[in-house]
């Protein structure tokens, strides 16, 4: 059994509430106990392993959202820290953009931390941990930072209080078979999974250099605890970030049991994946390609007993495709 868990669909686990807002402009919406800041970003890719662990990313990321000329956040530290071991296996190290040095990055099982100096209002920082995990866990990252500018309260600037705004996000291990996921570092990748009844396979490309990642995380597989409307089958899925030269991925459903007449193919698009009106149908693909979204059909076919093929082009993003009906 697998739970699919996708930062961008509202459905993140808050694991640690935020710090003390002494700084409102440089993170508008500060952390708490039950949601996310808005000046800190945790993604963690893929979202699903297989079978008895593989490698992941975790992607943290702190804005400074006060805007070009505006209050300067002093002292960074950018962090991520997970809640069961893990083994870290690289680290990398931007700022604004640019590569920066990690030789004063600290790292332990449970977390890894970076000290990025002041980020200037509009300024970001960003940091990726590759590590290998054989449990579900989650992530929490974190900016810690002092207010070079003016706070919200008197005296004014308070450059002694710092904020840690969070972030959080998670992964799980696949049950035997029913699906894979790991982070390639091999030019391309196909993952899967299966039921009785379903199955999934996702042919990706590398991921693209720009994203600054160390590999190319992919997941795909048939999730069957995953929410969704009454009468939906259960939930096929592939994961994989934007592909370089914004290639598409070829993902295969099958549905391996007597497809009923007028059955049509939904993605996931809304935020409660319980409702009917979160899901879209999948068009045809134009050109090979989407005319919107990240999905199309760009065949189908009748399998034996009543089933149904249908081969997809899915470009990749930060979210997790799912697909039903």
């Amino acid at each position: 059994m697998i739970v699919i868990a996708a930062a961008v669909f509202a459905a993140v686990l808050a694991w640690a509430s935020g710090g003390r807002a002494a700084s409102p402009n440089i993170c508008i919406t500060p952390s708490t106990a039950t949601s996310n800041a808005s000046c800190v970003t945790e993604i963690v890719a893929p979202h699903v392993l297989t079978a008895g662990g593989g490698d992941a990313v975790s992607i943290t990321r702190f804005r400074n959202e006060s805007g070009l000329g505006g209050a300067t956040a002093t002292h960074v530290v950018i962090s991520a820290s997970f809640s069961s071991a893990v083994t870290v296996k690289s680290i990398s190290l931007f700022v604004n953009g640019s590569p920066a040095s990690t030789s004063t990055c600290t790292s332990s099982p449970t977390s890894v931390s970076c000290p990025v100096g002041a980020i200037e209002g509009g300024g970001s920082a960003k940091l990726v941990v590759r590590f290998f995990a054989t449990s579900a866990l989650t992530v929490k990252g974190a900016a810690d930072y002092g207010e070079g500018g003016s706070d919200s309260s008197p005296p004014r600037p308070n450059g002694s209080i710092n904020d840690t705004q969070t972030s959080v996000d998670s992964l799980t291990v696949a049950g035997a078979g029913t699906a894979q996921g790991s982070c390639f570092d091999t030019s391309s990748a196909t993952v899967g999974g299966a039921t009785t009844t379903q199955s999934t396979s996702a042919t990706v490309g590398q991921v693209d250099a720009g994203l600054g990642l160390p590999c190319t995380p992919a997941s795909g597989g048939v999730d069957t605890t995953g929410t969704k409307p009454n009468g939906f089958v259960d939930i096929w899925f592939a994961e994989f970030m934007e592909i370089t030269g914004n290639a598409f991925g070829t993902v295969t459903l099958d549905a391996l049991f007597n497809v009923p007449k007028g059955f049509v193919l939904k993605e996931l698009t809304g935020p409660n994946p319980a409702l009917g009106t979160s899901w879209t149908e999948v068009p045809a693909c134009v050109s090979g390609l989407p005319p919107s979204g990240d999905s199309c059909i760009f065949s189908k076919k009748n399998l034996s007993k009543g089933g149904v093929e249908w081969i997809l082009h899915v470009l990749g993003s930060q979210s997790d495709p799912r697909y039903s009906g």
